[in-house]
């Protein structure tokens, strides 16, 4: 029954979203109920906290790779070529000039 709890309740606040204070009270509301106990309304608490920060992690990844697949099928440089494009510019710039004919 915990358990199924806690994947009704994960699903239902989005591990995402979750914040402690939000866990704390579901938690505190199945303790008043006589779900659960103090204890396993603690560990509850932690395994949610835990999850959403698994799963922000997850989702920060996901992301990234999807920003940089659509800037690679657009062609658009990333911070460093741009970068190594600037110093040879600068390069460049100091240079001597050609002597033109």
């Amino acid at each position: 029954m915990k358990n199924a709890l806690e994947k009704i309740i994960t699903l239902g606040l989005g591990t995402i979203a979750v914040t402690k204070a939000k866990a704390e009270e579901v938690a505190k509301e199945l303790l008043k109920e006589g779900q659960i106990n103090r204890k396993e309304a603690d560990v509850m608490v932690r395994k949610l906290m835990k999850k959403g920060e698994e799963s922000k992690k997850e989702l920060n990844v996901t992301v990234e790779k999807a920003i940089h697949g659509v800037m690679k099928k657009l062609d658009i440089p990333s911070r460093s070529e741009v970068e190594k494009l600037r110093a040879e510019i600068a390069r460049l710039k100091k240079a001597k000039p050609a002597r033109r004919k």
